[in-house]
């Protein structure tokens, strides 16, 4: 990290610190002069407002449209301070009522050699910022309107700033949602408009938060979840990120459907999930070159935990075609951890073993690589490197909690090149290392820290450090080294 850095690297340390002072003192309220009796009536209203705001960020989420205010209609327990925000009626009785909120994530990236120098990229540092602000609007009890605008902000990277990472204001979501009773203990949800469409474990659907700018989609988006099962469906084209203010569109060539369900406590607290998943895009790129494809996803997940011992595995398998030829390809993924509970710092020990298909003759127009379509890009590690196809890896891991605040956590990636004749594929899917006959292609270390005063705030710091196997050397390239700095503050 350069001397030019040091200045945003202690601003997004003692940013968050200096706001939860601030926000201390404004939920705390001014001082007044008072008599005894009107101390202790102000002592309690104090430790009921404290009460309230720390319920309140108890409700924090990391989707904030997935947040819910409407118990606070009765006036006696709407919040004070800042928290005030979270409910404004429109109606006595506080079934029409609107929630503000908003993010702001400041993210440093200091790396050398780039992807392993072998694009030509050195090192560098890039420092992104992030803004949303949201507005959820709840009328009555079935509908609600949630609009949510975001701003993006990178400086530091090689050639410019790409549009998912800078880009001007713009609708980040913007739909509309109705909720109805579909008999005893059922629950339907329709959305329409612009939003992020988490689906299951995420490694075939996540929402891109290493990028400045998040995954959404304009799409139409339906629910029905009763006691025992959730099923969801969903239809719609990915955003494209566009510099101009309000400039950002749906892709016309690219079209995503799906069907996801759920059977709830199937075993006792254990989930079974099975999935299907359609997509069409104009063109991906894989060693034997560039082709649309309609490409469809059937799997299966089991995942839940039971005495301390976590769990989730996950299979898929991949079939369609491609302008010129079928596809078949399939994924395993399995992530298992157990917490000592009992332990000082409640050691957590992790395993994930993941594999997934390559292709086996780069000269044939059918397709064997497993692709991932919307991969979480920090799957392997916050470095962000690798793409989850053609590769078989291990990944132990132990995370601590040394405080209420604090977690830490280490962990060492071992992967392997499964099929000789494709590539390891970078994380935006186009092939990365292709020469040679290796299968060893890298350790990667990792070790990093979180820190969490309040709900509000968070510091995470990573450091990640990639060895060029054989595999890496033989393509000419070198040790990646990389540290983060994440400051995310949120209202």
């Amino acid at each position: 990290m350069g001397t030019s850095t040091l200045p945003a690297f202690l601003a997004g340390v003692a940013l968050p610190l200096a706001i939860t002072a601030i926000v201390a003192h404004a939920d705390e309220g001014p001082e007044q002069n008072s008599t005894a009796s009107d101390n202790e009536s102000q002592g309690e209203n104090e430790a009921d407002e404290r009460a309230s705001s720390s319920l309140i960020q108890s409700r924090l989420r990391f989707f904030r449209w997935q947040e819910d205010y409407s118990d606070l209609g009765p006036p006696g327990r709407r919040p004070g301070g800042l928290d005030r925000l979270k409910f404004i009626p429109f109606d006595a009785s506080g079934t029409t009522y609107l929630t503000l909120g908003g993010n702001y994530r400041l993210r440093i990236e200091a790396v050398d050699n780039f992807l392993y120098g072998i694009p030509g990229v050195d090192d560098f540092t890039s420092v992104k910022n992030r803004f949303l602000i949201h507005a959820d609007l709840h009328i009555a009890e079935h509908l609600r309107g949630f609009f949510q605008l975001g701003a993006y902000h990178e400086t530091g990277f090689p050639g410019g700033s790409i549009p998912i990472e800078e880009s001007g204001p713009d609708f980040h979501q913007a739909f509309i949602e109705g909720a109805f009773s579909a008999g005893r203990h059922a629950t339907f949800k329709g959305r329409l408009g612009r939003q992020e469409l988490p689906v299951g474990s995420s490694r075939l659907f996540g929402i891109r938060e290493t990028i400045n700018q998040r995954l959404a989609f304009d799409a139409a988006h339906a629910a029905l979840s009763t006691e025992k099962l959730a099923v969801s469906l969903f239809f719609g084209r990915p955003v494209s990120g566009n510099k101009q203010a309000f400039g950002d569109s749906s892709s016309f060539d690219e079209v995503v459907w799906g069907l996801y369900g759920t059977a709830l406590r199937a075993l006792d607290e254990i989930r079974i999930d099975a999935f299907y998943i359609g997509r069409e895009t104009p063109a991906v790129a894989y060693l034997q070159g560039t082709v649309g494809e309609t490409r469809h996803t059937v799997g299966a997940r089991i995942h839940g935990s039971l005495h301390g011992l976590a769990a989730s595995w996950e299979a898929a398998y991949q079939f369609g075609e491609t302008d010129t030829g079928q596809i078949s390809a399939w994924g395993l993924a399995t992530e298992t951890s157990y917490e000592f509970a009992d332990v000082a710092t409640a050691p957590r020990l992790t395993l994930r073993a993941n594999a997934a298909s390559g292709d086996d003759d780069p000269t044939n127009p059918d397709v064997q690589t497993f692709h991932a379509l919307y991969p979480n890009l920090a799957y392997f590690s916050q470095a962000a490197t690798y793409a989850p196809t053609n590769a078989v890896d291990v990944h132990p891991r132990v995370e601590l909690r040394p405080g209420s605040h604090w977690t830490a956590y280490a962990g060492i990636t071992w992967i392997w090149r499964l099929s000789t004749d494709d590539a390891i594929y970078a994380a935006g899917y186009r092939p990365l290392l292709s020469v040679g006959d290796d299968r060893y292609t890298t350790a990667l270390f990792e070790a990093g820290a979180s820190f969490s005063p309040t709900p509000r705030i968070q510091i995470d710091l990573a450091t990640v450090v990639a060895t060029a196997g054989p595999l890496v050397r033989a393509n000419a390239g070198q040790t990646v080294r990389f540290f983060a700095l994440n400051t995310s503050l949120q209202f």
